[in-house]
């Protein structure tokens, strides 16, 4: 082999190797970027869901009757006036 070859073949191979490590680089970060594309899918379907849910009580909330009920029970609100009847059950031995 003559000494031209050999040094076309040592760049050439020296060329291959640089490749190759930056092809296992750029896969590694592509599988990393997946990963964590997948978490975020996953935040995002968590949010849209409970965004969904506060419109829900947000519409809910909107008309005097439900939000007046919900004080009702969660503070036991009453009106001037009222009676109020706080039915407590017996504890089971």
């Amino acid at each position: 082999m003559s000494l031209r070859r050999m040094v076309t073949f040592g760049v050439l191979l020296i060329i291959l190797i640089v490749v190759g490590v930056e092809l296992f680089s750029m896969l590694a970060d592509t599988n990393r970027l997946r990963e964590e594309n997948a978490q975020v899918d996953q935040k995002l379907q968590a949010l849209e869901k409970e965004n969904k849910e506060i419109q829900g009580d947000q519409s809910y909330y909107k008309n005097p009757d439900n939000l007046e009920k919900s004080l009702r029970e969660k503070f036991n609100y009453k009106r001037p006036g009222e009676i109020m009847i706080i039915v407590v059950p017996e504890k089971q031995p």
